[in-house]
């Protein structure tokens, strides 16, 4: 029918549109990712200007022998 190509047509140029994904898999078990993306977090925080107005209205939680699930 007409309006199938027409369809596909849009479906294909809503395909080209979208971003190519990485050609390399990243592997998250890998210690060389997570330290380089320690490292450009660090660089991106210490680049940031700071917050130099009094903290107000501050919650401290204190925990003895809570796991991160408790937490959450």
């Amino acid at each position: 029918s007409p309006d199938a190509g027409n369809l596909d047509d849009a479906v294909n140029r809503h395909h080209r549109s979208l971003p190519k994904p990485p050609k390399t898999i990243v592997d998250y078990e890998e210690a060389e990712f997570w330290l380089r993306s320690s490292q450009d977090t660090l660089k991106q925080k210490l680049g940031q200007k700071r917050i130099e107005k009094k903290a107000k209205n501050t919650i401290f939680f204190l925990g003895d022998g809570m796991s991160v699930a408790t937490v959450v």
